[in-house]
C-alpha cells in the first residue's frame, strides 16, 4: 500500500520530532457528525486507504489504559513534560518516550510499554503482517498531557504527524488516555478530532472513549480545544513503515 499526501507546511519541532502544519490563515469547519465503529477488518483497511483514518473502539484494554494512564500522569506531576516549543510559544506538554526510533527516556518504559504493545498487537492483527519485533517499527511513541487555560498549544491547527527530519510518517495511532476528572467506565467520550483526507475534503469529527483509537495514514487532523480547567492525557504512536522490514 501507498499513501501520500503533499500540503504546503511548517514545522513543529519538540525534542526532534516535527509535525507538519497548516497555515494559519486557513479556516477550521467540523461537522456535527460523528464516525461510527468500523464493520470488518476489510472496511477498516479500505478506509485508511482510501479516507486515511479510521475509528477503532476499545484498542487498548481499558485496565492497561487505567493502569498506564496513571503511571502517566504521575509522570508529569512529579517530573513534568519535556521543554520544548510550539509556534513559538514554550510546550512541556510531552513526554517523549522513543524518537527517531531511538530510547528517549527509559524511565516511562513502565506505562508506555503496555500502550505500544497493545496498538502494534491489534494493528499486526488487523494488516495480517508476522508476529515479530520488525513488523511494524516504532518511530516515535510519546504521551500528552493537557490543562485547558485558554492558551495551550492544544488548540492547534490541522496537520499531518511526520518523523524528525519532518516526512510523513505512513502510520500513526492515537490512543485517548484517562485523567483524573475523566470517567473510568468506557462509556463517556472524552476526546474528539477532526480529520480530513485532504485539505479539500470536509472534516469529520472522530469522537474518542476511553481506549479508542485513532488510527491515520498521513491524514490531516485537528483535535479540538481543552475545555478550562479540564485535562486531557493521550498516547501517540508515529511507525515509521506499514509492513515488516528486514
Amino acid at each position: 500500500m501507498a499513501f501520500k499526501i503533499s500540503v504546503p507546511s511548517k514545522h513543529l519541532t519538540l525534542g526532534r520530532r516535527h509535525i507538519r502544519q497548516r497555515s494559519t490563515t486557513e479556516t477550521w469547519v467540523a461537522s456535527t457528525n460523528t464516525l461510527d465503529a468500523p464493520s470488518s477488518t476489510t472496511n477498516i483497511i479500505s478506509n485508511l486507504v482510501d479516507r486515511k483514518f479510521e475509528y477503532y473502539p476499545s484498542l487498548v484494554p481499558l485496565q492497561t489504559l487505567v493502569t498506564s494512564s496513571k503511571l502517566a500522569s504521575q509522570s508529569f506531576e512529579e517530573e513534568g513534560g519535556h521543554q520544548g516549543t510550539y509556534l513559538n510559544k514554550p510546550w512541556k506538554n510531552s513526554r517523549i518516550y522513543i524518537d527517531g526510533q531511538k530510547l528517549w527516556t527509559a524511565e516511562d518504559k513502565t506505562f508506555m510499554d503496555p500502550i505500544i504493545n497493545s496498538v502494534r498487537s491489534k494493528l499486526i492483527e488487523l494488516f495480517g503482517l508476522p508476529d515479530k519485533p520488525t513488523s511494524l517499527p516504532v518511530e516515535s511513541a510519546f504521551v500528552n498531557y493537557y490543562v485547558g487555560s485558554g492558551d495551550q498549544p492544544r488548540d492547534m491547527e490541522r496537520h499531518v504527524d511526520c518523523d524528525w527530519t519532518g516526512k510523513p510518517v505512513p502510520l500513526s495511532v492515537v490512543v485517548q488516555g484517562l485523567y483524573e476528572n475523566g470517567d473510568a467506565d468506557g462509556e463517556t467520550f472524552l476526546e474528539t478530532l477532526d480529520c480530513q483526507t485532504s485539505s479539500a475534503s470536509p472534516p469529520v469529527p472522530v469522537s474518542l472513549k476511553a481506549g479508542d483509537a485513532l488510527i491515520l495514514t498521513e491524514a490531516l487532523h485537528k483535535p479540538h480545544p481543552v475545555p478550562l480547567a479540564e485535562k486531557r492525557l493521550v498516547f501517540v504512536v508515529f511507525f515509521s513503515a506499514l509492513e515488516s522490514v528486514a
